[in-house]
């Protein structure tokens, strides 16, 4: 999703563009760590929909820099 203040993107979907291999227990722990920081920053959190899962979260590219920085 393009938005004034970036691009969002899952968890999944940013770990493949940084070329990094993450499992599905990885990416529902920076899921919840992007939630997090979203939340206290007021930084909307949009859905996707997802063919395992249902529907992903979908976080703003700075969060998820921020968080895969940390990782």
């Amino acid at each position: 999703i393009s938005h004034p203040d970036g691009h969002y993107y899952t968890i999944m979907g940013y770990a493949n563009i940084l070329g990094i291999s993450i499992n599905s227990k990885e990416a529902n722990l920076l899921g919840r760590k992007a939630a997090v920081i979203s939340r206290q920053r007021n930084v909307p959190i949009y859905k996707a929909g997802d063919s395992k899962y249902g529907q992903v979260n979908q976080y703003l590219d700075a969060v998820l820099d921020e968080v895969f920085t940390r990782h």
